[in-house]
């Protein structure tokens, strides 16, 4: 994904927040300050979790595009299938796809680690 494509995702992203705020705002003439601030705690969180899955499928994404190498025998790994991984961030649960590799060499298998990300 180029810098361009994840921002037109993340604005996009912060439209549906802000839409679904405006659409939930209560309509009464006055909004007390928790109001106010139950909508502000939940566009921020939507927005937070939105930019996780964004950020998250583009780490995905580099891991899959790139070639795996077999840390017990060095031939090159191939792919199994993706498998989906629900991990808790302090936004919630977010979805985490995850390319699974097998050694056709000597059989060892495993998920690639993200720096934490995709770590299975």
């Amino acid at each position: 994904m180029t810098d361009e494509e994840i921002k037109r995702r993340l604005l996009a992203e912060a439209e549906k927040a802000i839409d679904r705020a405006v659409a939930n705002r209560p309509t009464s003439q006055s909004m007390s300050l928790r109001e106010l601030e139950g909508l502000a705690v939940q566009v921020g969180a939507d927005m937070s979790a939105s930019t996780q899955e964004v950020l998250i499928e583009e780490v995905s994404q580099r891991y899959r595009e790139q070639e795996q190498i077999c840390p017990r025998c060095g031939a090159q790994m191939g792919r199994r299938g993706e498998h989906i991984r629900h991990i808790m961030t302090e936004a919630g649960r977010s979805p985490v796809e995850r390319t699974y590799y097998e050694c056709s060499g000597c059989g060892h298998h495993f998920f690639p680690s993200g720096r934490g990300v995709e770590a299975g």
